[in-house]
Parts: structure tokens; C-alpha cells; sequence
């Protein structure tokens, strides 16, 4: 037996999910379904024409986006009294 295959193998965040895993992940065949249920979870993807599939890879899927999780931040808001010629 060789190193290869004793050794666990390594988990690569960014390796594509296949086919059989986007099953999986969203309990759908369907391209438009899965993507429908991928930006429903913050996961972002996006759709290949030219292979009719959705593409989205490991990490996406552990680290999906929060609605929401935009901060506001006032220095960079605009200073809607300088429209009007007041400075606030």
C-alpha cells in the first residue's frame, strides 16, 4: 500500500460541488430549482448556460451571506443637508 491511499483525503473549500452533491445540498434536480433554493440560503452561485448546471463550490456553501449583514456605516452615508445647501 502507498501513502495515498492510507491518508485521509483533504477537504479543498474551493473545489466545485458535482452534480450528485447540488442534489443534494438542495434536494433538487432542476437547475432553476436549485438555484432558487441556493439564493434563498445566502449561497451564492451562478447558472452555465453553457453546461445547463449551477456552479457554486464548497465554500460558498459553509460561508453563505447574511441578508442584512451589510453594516451601515454614517461616514460613508451621504449628506442628503448639503443637497439642500445645509451642512449637517
Amino acid at each position: 500500500m502507498n501513502n495515498q491511499e492510507t491518508s485521509p483525503k483533504t477537504f479543498d473549500a474551493n473545489r466545485a460541488l458535482t452534480a450528485e452533491e447540488l442534489e443534494e445540498v438542495t434536494g433538487y434536480k432542476s437547475p432553476r430549482k436549485q438555484r432558487e433554493t441556493l439564493d434563498k440560503a445566502g449561497i451564492y452561485c451562478i447558472f452555465k448556460k453553457a453546461t445547463n448546471r449551477v456552479w457554486t463550490n464548497w465554500h460558498h456553501v459553509n460561508n453563505p451571506k447574511k441578508v442584512g449583514d451589510v453594516a451601515t456605516n454614517s461616514a460613508i452615508q451621504p449628506n442628503f443637508g448639503a443637497i439642500n445647501g445645509k451642512n449637517t
